[in-house]
């Protein structure tokens, strides 16, 4: 609908990339034993930083022509949530915590996911400007990974979210 109505929906690349760091990054520093990520100021920093290179981009994309187009945002983006990522396993293994088995399961799922994403984006300007059509491999690889993840998300988020939790404390 957007890139028939407003002639292109590259802007929704930032925008999906800042959302997602958006939703993974609170889902990360809730799940650690920090601060609550409202009272983290270098979250708070993190988030003004990223979003402010969203509207630039997004601004970018409406302004200037179609050949021009470059989104680092995303790629950006996604080496934070794959850095969050790395982070938990590297503290939880020096403060020699215990990983709870679907805990594990979750985060790596998470890495892995966004790590394949990083790949696939860090040619942005290729899967945009390519006439080969190689780029629709790309594209198809980035929505069967998508579509994989983020079905692996909701079966992991019911069978072992909070209420399935209570539900087996009952």
């Amino acid at each position: 609908y957007a890139g028939a109505t407003l002639g292109n929906n590259l802007f929704l690349i930032p925008i999906n990339g800042f959302v997602e760091l958006l939703i993974f990054s609170i889902f990360f520093l809730e799940s650690s034993n920090y601060l609550p990520f409202y009272k983290n100021k270098y979250w708070m920093i993190l988030v003004a930083a990223c979003l402010a290179l969203t509207v630039y981009e997004v601004i970018d994309i409406f302004t200037s022509t179609f050949e021009n187009f470059k989104s680092s945002s995303r790629i950006i983006m996604t080496l934070f949530i794959v850095l969050f990522s790395v982070y938990y396993f590297v503290y939880n293994i020096l403060k020699q915590k215990k990983i709870i088995k679907t805990n594990f399961y979750l985060y790596s799922g998470i890495l892995l996911y966004f790590s394949m994403i990083l790949v696939i984006f860090l040619p942005i300007d290729f899967l945009i400007h390519d006439e080969t059509g190689l780029k629709y491999y790309f594209w198809f690889a980035n929505n069967i990974i998508s579509c994989i993840f983020y079905t692996f998300l909701i079966v992991s988020i019911c069978t072992n979210g909070k209420t399935q939790q209570t539900l087996h404390k009952a």
